[in-house]
């Protein structure tokens, strides 16, 4: 029987702060869901750039997600 992911958990914050965190030797890894509590915006990391180098992922429409 194949596995089942039941939930996923992203990295989150507000963007001032994911922009200082991700940096140099801690910057997103790729494939990595960043969401940005603040803006309601994402972005994906890339292994090599810095959070704040990023383009957001999507449209121009906001992504309207509940967190707690």
């Amino acid at each position: 029987m194949d596995n089942i992911i039941t939930s996923v958990q992203f990295k989150r914050g507000y963007k001032s702060a994911l922009e200082s965190a991700l940096v140099g030797d801690n910057k997103p890894q790729r494939g990595e869901p960043i969401f940005e509590i603040d803006t309601n915006k994402m972005k994906i990391g890339d292994g090599v750039n810095d959070y704040k180098d990023l383009d957001y992922i999507g449209g121009t429409d906001e992504i309207n997600i509940s967190y707690m």
